[in-house]
């Protein structure tokens, strides 16, 4: 096994595998590739796991027409190597076929049986077949024989895709892997054309994008301008960079514009008591101190290393104190509410998201929602403010909670707004939900 990018391979399969032991209820993924030395075999790695996570029902789709038994039925092994080969052979141009069912090949041998590589091969090698080309600048056309990539088009000598005529739900499922499920929902929502829409947007790979209080010198930092309204940039340099440059900016964050509109709505209220009921790693906790020094900002959150997060970045800010949801004030006057959510305005940022959108996940999350909404109403004075918000576009997480805070809490919505997610570069923007209602 010569190939230098085998490491690479074998990291994304065996990460696949897990993932394959959970489908569809899939956790974020975090790729540790710290145990690849080569800074290429990373980035391979890390994008074969992206591709896979993003395309995993266009994928099983694609191997289930070379395959006895349908891919879920296999172990968790031979799903994470069928899973990682086809995602090199449809979706990564510049690796030869021959390589990557070469290396998927030994791969077999390697981390299930010697057996195990005569199925490895013939399936593999059937995909390469049915594949006429690869576009980088073709755009994509609705059709049967071509898959839309983000940027140009994978083409196929038949026309293997359902026939979106006939089944609109089918083949809009397969093409951006997508659970019919959820595209049903944004359609009843929507509309098809904005369901559509957003699950392509699904497909594009996001930009890193920095939130800065101050402008930044586009000739010193590795960085060129978004286009929101504000300092917001898109980063150019590698991750090694970034974390240096936001270790000394302590006014700068990797921030999408849309997750910054909800605490912009409040920059006109005075405020002395703010409560940041589920502040993670205090991202948002940091901005409410920041336009708010004349107010104290109590960060909390249940999970134990991200309130320890919070004491870390507390320590920057003297108006910022994390407290115990326990000995939290009753007297706020801003609370906000950045509750768990389904992640749909952000699936092209958390892929993985997509496939647990289900109706028991959902009954569970808009349990949540509403536990947590009435539970922090008691803690607001009269007059005061309550800023809910998400990363979804689904109502049932928005409108419908904000509804129920307003019958709840006797209150009234003074700003509201939905931003679907769309655009790519300098224009992407993610998707997200906020709601101020004074009570």
């Amino acid at each position: 096994m010569n190939d230098q990018r085998l490491d690479a391979r074998q990291w994304a399969a065996n990460s696949i595998a897990i993932s394959a032991e959970s489908f569809p209820n899939l956790l974020p993924q975090f790729a540790d590739v710290s145990q690849l030395d080569d800074p290429r075999e990373r980035q391979l790695a890390t994008a074969i796991q992206r591709t896979v996570l993003q395309r995993w029902l266009t994928l099983e789709y694609i191997l289930n027409r070379h395959l006895k038994k349908p891919l879920i039925k296999l172990e968790p092994r031979m799903q994470g190597i069928l899973l990682t080969g086809a995602a090199q052979l449809l979706f990564f141009e510049r690796l030869p076929d021959f390589a990557v069912v070469s290396s998927m090949v030994n791969l077999a041998e390697e981390m299930i049986r010697p057996e195990a590589k005569g199925m490895v091969n013939a399936v593999l090698r059937n995909i390469s077949k049915m594949i006429a080309g690869r576009s980088s600048d073709e755009k994509w056309q609705v059709c049967r024989d071509k898959l839309p990539v983000d940027q140009g088009t994978v083409t196929f000598n038949i026309p293997l895709l359902p026939d979106p005529n006939r089944d609109w739900t089918g083949y809009w499922s397969i093409v951006t892997s997508h659970p019919a499920s959820l595209l049903e929902h944004w359609a009843n929502e929507l509309g098809k054309d904005a369901a559509v829409e957003i699950a392509l947007h699904d497909l594009t790979v996001p930009p890193t994008i920095i939130s800065s209080t101050t402008a930044l010198d586009e000739a010193t930092v590795p960085v060129t301008k978004h286009t929101a309204d504000g300092h917001y940039y898109l980063w150019q340099g590698n991750y090694g960079e970034l974390t240096a440059f936001l270790n000394s900016h302590a006014d700068a964050r990797v921030q999408d514009p849309t997750a910054s509109k909800p605490i912009a709505a409040t920059a006109g209220l005075k405020l002395q008591s703010i409560i940041d009921y589920c502040a993670g790693k205090g991202t948002k906790s940091v901005q409410l101190a920041t336009l708010h020094p004349n107010a104290k900002v109590y960060a909390t959150d249940p999970d134990g290393p991200r309130f320890a997060a919070l004491k870390t970045v507390s320590e920057g800010y003297e108006n910022l104190i994390p407290k115990k949801k326990s000995v939290l004030p009753r007297d706020a006057d801003l609370i906000l509410l950045d509750v768990p959510c389904s992640n749909t305005g952000v699936l092209a940022r958390r892929p993985e998201a997509r496939y647990r959108f289900n109706r028991p996940n959902r009954r569970e999350l808009v349990n949540l929602q509403k536990h947590i909404a009435l539970e922090a109403i008691d803690r607001i004075v009269l007059g005061g403010y309550i800023l809910y918000s998400t990363c979804s576009i689904c109502e049932m997480e928005n409108q419908q909670i904000t509804q129920l805070i307003c019958e709840k809490a006797e209150g009234k919505i003074v700003a509201e707004h939905l931003t679907l997610p769309k655009g790519e570069g300098q224009t992407y923007q993610d998707g997200g939900y906020y709601a101020l209602i004074q009570c």
